[in-house]
């Protein structure tokens, strides 16, 4: 780091602020998304047994294995569990594998994907067809406009809405209908300027810029860059509930 405060409002790996006293953030970690997911399937889904499938880089794999050891807590068993390269040349050829084998399980139980959006929406593709009742439970970025928006570029999804998407649920870390009065007057502003609804990561970037300004506005700023800035990193840090 360069002595410079820095928040982000996407970025969920917990290895961006661990053990780091100038990087701060307004959204939840891996782990505790993980574990919101496994918490909800357990007890307003009840859900029995699970699978998972998981791209293999530095920040899916640590949702993917936070996610197992949460439903292992709650209970729900784990039936298969799938990994493939998100950026392997043979991409494709593994995630028909994942399909082939995972059609052959009788009961695979809610399926949960630790991937990004571009590679689910392949899988998603591969393995939905006429028939099935897959249930797919995805993070953050499955919640997204253009994940859906992507889903409608294939024919069938077209011709039949829902298609693909059908069966499929994400987390979110901002929900305007279930927030108040400031985040539906927020949601309210940026679509007379902008003409579309705000994304989760447009709502978590005002909240952070919003703490930012308190942050400068709160702390005791003289002029001196170095000190200023440690100044308003210590204020950051007293800023550690919900609240």
């Amino acid at each position: 780091y360069k002595g410079v405060p820095v928040i982000t409002a996407s970025a969920t790996a917990a290895s961006l602020t661990a053990l780091n006293d100038w990087y701060f953030r307004v959204i939840p970690t891996s782990r505790f998304m993980a574990n919101f997911i496994a918490t909800y399937l357990h007890q307003v889904m009840e859900t029995s047994s699970v699978s998972i499938i998981f791209d293999r880089d530095l920040y899916r794999p640590s949702l993917a294995e936070n996610f197992e050891e949460a439903a292992g807590k709650l209970g729900i068993k784990v039936k298969k569990k799938w990994g493939f390269g998100g950026k392997s040349r043979y991409l494709d050829n593994e995630l028909r594998k994942i399909v082939t084998e995972l059609r052959a399980v009788e009961y695979p139980g809610v399926i949960f994907f630790a991937s990004y959006a571009e590679s689910s929406v392949r899988l998603l593709t591969l393995l939905k067809y006429p028939g099935t009742n897959y249930t797919i439970m995805g993070p953050d970025s499955y919640s997204e406009e253009w994940f859906v928006e992507t889903l409608k570029e294939y024919p069938l999804e077209r011709a039949s809405p829902g298609y693909y998407s059908d069966g499929v649920y994400a987390v979110s870390p901002f929900i305007a209908d279930l927030s108040q009065k400031k985040a539906l007057d927020f949601r309210k502003e940026f679509i007379k300027k902008y003409n579309e609804a705000p994304s989760w990561v447009s709502a978590c970037y005002y909240d952070a810029a919003r703490v930012a300004v308190e942050a400068i506005e709160t702390s005791d700023i003289r002029g001196e860059i170095r000190n200023d800035r440690r100044t308003i990193r210590d204020y950051l840090k007293t800023l550690n509930n919900k609240e």
